[in-house]
């Protein structure tokens, strides 16, 4: 199941490269229309034994009663305090009291947890409809995005066909793109051949070459991963021994790439077939 959404509909690369000023990252531009909660809904309805609101009842109560955070949330809070900072809504939710939250502290989301009893009681459209969708429509659209009520009325989750390798004897699964599952099955064709260093899994030899294929792969995901009804590169060639092959060929045994991967950039093509 794909619930990662789509763009909105009045999204275009121009809309885009004109209303970003700064990092993309942290654009409006950058939200998609979820569709998460579409899949919560079809799976269960299609799989599912219990109602909707019993399964999300655990979250509900930790959105609203809260939870010890972690170190690992704590230091993303502490790092991201300047972007936090820039809106309001943000500040009041992930600062305590002006202050970082500390680890161990309790953190509470009320304003999620009353999103969740709607979408526990109203099902679907306790989030595409109504005044959840409403707001974020609103508050998209006061940052600058083009999301409208139309592309939630609109937005559905998808059931895909899963992609695999086979690692050592054993099927590997992923999603397939837009999701990044795939280079995870990437990284994994490129290690099967990566065998000449024993069977230490820590020895410097493994770990540099691990590395270094990671920075390839994650190359590839920026230049290729994307919507597959767009995307000229198919998911066979990415996950063809060939390809695995010439990345393989790229690594150094004595010096770590550049981050001008760029230089590095091989055009990826389909798999050779044999009768």
């Amino acid at each position: 199941m794909n619930g990662s959404g789509r763009a909105p509909a009045a999204d275009s690369r121009m809309v885009v490269n004109q209303g970003i000023p700064g990092n993309r990252q942290h654009s409006p531009h950058a939200v998609t229309i979820p569709t998460a909660v579409d899949a919560w809904v079809q799976l269960n309805r299609d799989y599912g034994s219990k109602p909707l609101s019993y399964l999300l009842d655990p979250a509900i109560d930790y959105a609203e009663n809260g939870f010890p955070i972690g170190q690992r949330v704590a230091a993303d809070f502490a790092a991201s305090r300047e972007l936090i900072l820039r809106d309001p809504d943000m500040a009041e939710q992930y600062l305590n009291n002006g202050g970082d939250f500390k680890f161990g502290e309790r953190l509470a989301n009320p304003r999620l947890g009353k999103t969740m009893r709607e979408i526990a009681a109203r099902g679907r459209d306790g989030f595409y409809k109504g005044w959840v969708a409403e707001d974020m429509v609103s508050k998209l659209n006061a940052l600058g995005g083009v999301h409208t009520q139309a592309d939630f009325d609109n937005a559905v989750a998808e059931y895909v066909e899963p992609i695999k390798t086979n690692f050592r004897g054993y099927d590997i699964w992923e999603c397939p793109p837009n999701g990044q599952g795939i280079i995870a099955l990437m990284l994994l064709n490129i290690a099967s051949k990566i065998d000449k260093f024993g069977n230490n899994p820590l020895s410097l030899e493994r770990m540099h070459h691990e590395i270094e294929a990671g920075k390839l792969a994650y190359r590839d995901r920026g230049l290729y991963v994307g919507d597959t009804e767009f995307n000229e590169v198919s998911m066979e060639a990415m996950l063809s021994q060939e390809h695995a092959e010439a990345i393989r060929a790229l690594i150094d045994p004595d010096q770590a790439l550049s981050e001008l991967l760029h230089a590095h950039y091989r055009p990826i093509r389909a798999p050779s077939t044999s009768q």
